[in-house]
Formats: structure tokens, C-alpha cells, sequence
């Protein structure tokens, strides 16, 4: 069926499905419905994170991620969702616990976790993702400056010029080109711009807070798509969504969080919104949770 006859159709013949294929020209919604399978149990471990807690409200958080998997963070506002991810990245001071990358443990700073090869993508990207006054290809350099500078020198700027060129080709950013402005970006292309901060460093484990709030559909499924291709690379994703749909067509696993304590697990493929809904309110019975 063309567009235009799309047009044509009486109001009451559109679905979701529909507008989003008229809007923006492809099945969307299908991409994002994709569920996925479970890793296998002998993939590595590349994140570890042991009795982890908090005055934040995190209580004896522990779990696994191996490589090749996205874990969803499941819970209520205010369930400590993403309490838990800002403290395994060591974002808070106040922290306490085990987190090991790799099998080696981390120090409890944002820039200790950089370098054993975490990423967060937190939620307000425009505050603390992006640098409003740095140009894309100045914000795609800043977490690896090191290789992309020749001893003590200053950054090469054609290098970072290079690597931000390659980012708006591989991540379908729409800008007027790497001297962009964040601020002249669609919040979906900004996002996509916070995302190049890290695909091509060493980053090894993702932390992703609310990754597509504030994005239109055809960036929210472009960003998906980039989590999945990040895991089939090897990496491991933790992801903080309020949309549990959007967990379950991205995540393999589950974690269903309740006043910071983590209360259920599910696999992705086995469990569906209405049941982590219910396991987020407190009712039906929780299932085990993997120690590290």
C-alpha cells in the first residue's frame, strides 16, 4: 500500500503499527517488539556487582552480566532504579559494595569505571551526557582523548574531526556536520551523539538511563538497535527504562527493582509487562537473583 493511499484510509483503519509506518516510512514497531534470546551460560562475565548499597536508598544489590547481554532494570519512579545504575558506575560517593569489570575490581570513581571500560548514558543527556558549548565532534572525542592525542600533546584535532565523521555515518546522525551544536540537534540525534561518546573507545559495559525519553519513534528504534548491535559485539548493557515494553524488546534479562532492593528476575522471552508490572507493585512472588 502506498502513502498515499495510507491518506485515504478512514480514521478509524489506523493502528499504532500504521501511524508509525506513515510517520516515518518503515516497520518500526516490529524492530522494537524483536525480544531476545538468553546468552549461554558459559559466556564471560564482564560485570560483577556484589552487596551493593547505599543512603540513596540501594539495598544489597548483587548480580551478573556476561558478554552479549542487556539487562533490564525494572521498576516503579522511585523504586531505586537508577540509584543502582549511578552507583555501580561510581557516581555515588556514598556507595558501597563490589563492582568488578573483567574480573577486576573497580574503584568507586566515574573515572575509575571509564577506564576499566564502563559507559553511562544517563538520563538528562543535556546536563550531564552532553558539553552545550563543544561542537559533536568535540563532545565524541572527550572520554578518549588520551588515544586520539600523540604523547603530551593536545588532542589531534583532524583525528577527532575523523572519528565524530564516523560516528554521524554509522549512527544516522542528522546534523549539519561535526561542527553541529548539541543544541541544534533533535533530542534523538543528540542522544545518538552521547552514544558516539563511547562506541569507539574501550568502553566494554553500558549503563543506559532512560535511553530514548524524549526521542522520536524513528530514533527510539535506532537507538535500540544500537544497544543490540553493542551486546552482539561482545559488550554487556544494563538498561533503566520506564517503558517496560521497550525492556522487553531489547533485554534479555530482567531485574525487577522495588524500593532498591533488586526482588525478581525473568528471562526477557518468558515474562511480559503485565507480570513485571505486578512484581513492581509488590504482588506475586519474586524469583531468584543471581549473586555475584
Amino acid at each position: 500500500m502506498t502513502a498515499r493511499s495510507w491518506r485515504r484510509a478512514p480514521p478509524g483503519d489506523y493502528d499504532e503499527d500504521r501511524l508509525v509506518q506513515v510517520i516515518v516510512g518503515r516497520d518500526l514497531l516490529e524492530a522494537e517488539r524483536r525480544g531476545a534470546e538468553p546468552v549461554p551460560e558459559d559466556a564471560p562475565v564482564l560485570l560483577s556487582v556484589r552487596g551493593l548499597g547505599s543512603p540513596s536508598g540501594v539495598r544489597d544489590v548483587s548480580f551478573e552480566a556476561r558478554a552479549g547481554e542487556v539487562i533490564g532494570l525494572a521498576g516503579l519512579l522511585g523504586s531505586g532504579r537508577s540509584e543502582i545504575l549511578h552507583a555501580v558506575y561510581g557516581a555515588d560517593p556514598r556507595a558501597t559494595g563490589e563492582v568488578l569489570v573483567g574480573g577486576r575490581q573497580v574503584r568507586r570513581t566515574p573515572r575509575a569505571a571509564v577506564a576499566a571500560g564502563m559507559a553511562l548514558v544517563p538520563e538528562d543527556r543535556g546536563a550531564q551526557g552532553l558539553v552545550g558549548t563543544f561542537p559533536i565532534w568535540k563532545n565524541i572525542s572527550l572520554p578518549d582523548l588520551p588515544s586520539l592525542s600523540s604523547g603530551r600533546s593536545l588532542p589531534r584535532e583532524a583525528a577527532e574531526q575523523e572519528r565524530a565523521e564516523r560516528a554521524i555515518a554509522d549512527l544516522g546522525i542528522v546534523c549539519a556536520g561535526p561542527g553541529a551544536l548539541p543544541a541544534e540537534l533533535s533530542g534523538g540525534n543528540a542522544q545518538k551523539v552521547v552514544f558516539g561518546k563511547w562506541l569507539y573507545g574501550g568502553a566494554r559495559v553500558f549503563m543506559l538511563d532512560e535511553p530514548t525519553a524524549g526521542v522520536d519513534v524513528g530514533a527510539k528504534a535506532d537507538i535500540l538497535e544500537l544497544v543490540r548491535r553493542f551486546a552482539a559485539g561482545g559488550g554487556a548493557v544494563l538498561v533503566v527504562s520506564s517503558e517496560f515494553e521497550e525492556i522487553l524488546a531489547v533485554a534479555t534479562r530482567v531485574l525487577v527493582v522495588r524500593e532498591g532492593r533488586i526482588v525478581a528476575e525473568r528471562a526477557a522471552t518468558e515474562t511480559s509487562e503485565e507480570e513485571l508490572l505486578m512484581l513492581a507493585n509488590g504482588f506475586g512472588e519474586g524469583g531468584a537473583t543471581h549473586a555475584a
